[in-house]
């Protein structure tokens, strides 16, 4: 952020962006997946995967592709951490510098094996099928351009 920038509109700023996250985890989608973009027909009714800050990340700095088939999005919450798991499990195995030295590559395998053997115990049956809300993993003051206005 710029230094030039004084406190009190900060604080304004904050509070606008604050106000407009509220007014977007007011809308509920059935699915977990990616908006369209305006005006674009979509072929499918069922959203595309999301994109995530961290996917993008891996394959910008790793050069590995983990998003995996975008097609179509996620019905239950446990089949979406299913999906981040295999993410995970995909940088691992095509990324030979994601992990330091045979033992932290035989740690990572083994906590991924069991993460995934656990995924449907760690998500509540209430929030598993349920209306889903509109997040941005990497929306901050960093990723916004503010005019004067």
């Amino acid at each position: 952020m710029r230094e030039d920038i004084n406190d009190s509109d900060i604080e304004i700023i904050y509070r606008q962006l604050a106000n407009y996250l509220l007014q977007l985890f007011k809308l509920d989608f059935d699915q977990i997946g990616s908006l369209s973009w305006p005006g674009v027909k979509t072929q499918s009714a069922t959203p595309a995967c999301p994109l995530t800050f961290k996917a993008h990340s891996i394959l910008q700095n790793g050069g590995v592709n983990i998003f995996g088939d975008r097609r179509q999005g996620f019905t239950t919450t446990a089949e979406y951490f299913q999906y981040v798991v295999e993410q995970d499990w995909e940088q691992l195995v095509q990324q030979p510098n994601s992990t330091v030295g045979l033992y932290d590559t035989k740690n990572k395998y083994a906590a991924f094996k069991v993460l995934k053997t656990l995924i449907s115990d760690l998500v509540n049956t209430k929030y598993d099928r349920c209306k889903f809300k509109l997040i941005c993993d990497d929306i901050g003051l960093a990723n916004l351009v503010i005019g004067k206005q």
